[in-house]
């Protein structure tokens, strides 16, 4: 994805302002040069395995459940809230140090 910001940023210098910032006004073309257009292409084929390596070990799981037993209870998940960042700033009563406020996005991502 940096790959792609910095070929995009360097094919369209005047699609932004000095800060970086996309400028709202400007409606020409993007121009994608042959190589961002290659480097799209590896990385949906990238994004494409790991969707095949996701989906198989969740179906390896799923028979691995059914072969446990012949009743299965599911409880329902609310995976937003494991992504999503703590609101508020909590301190360990240990330790005295800030917890971190990072939660399980990546990897929840990943599985």
């Amino acid at each position: 994805l940096r790959k792609l910001d910095r070929q995009r940023r360097a094919n369209n210098p005047n699609k932004y302002n000095e800060d970086g910032t996309i400028k709202r006004e400007n409606k020409d073309r993007w121009v994608k040069s042959n190589k961002y257009i290659k480097t799209q292409n590896e990385l949906r084929e990238l994004q494409r395995k790991q969707a095949d390596i996701r989906k198989q070990n969740h179906e390896e799981l799923a028979n691995y459940i059914l072969g446990l037993g012949n009743k299965i209870y599911v409880e329902d998940m609310n995976y937003k809230g494991l992504q999503s960042k703590a609101k508020e700033t909590t301190i360990n009563k240990k330790t005295g140090k800030y917890n971190k406020k990072k939660r399980f996005g990546k990897s929840l991502a990943n599985k």
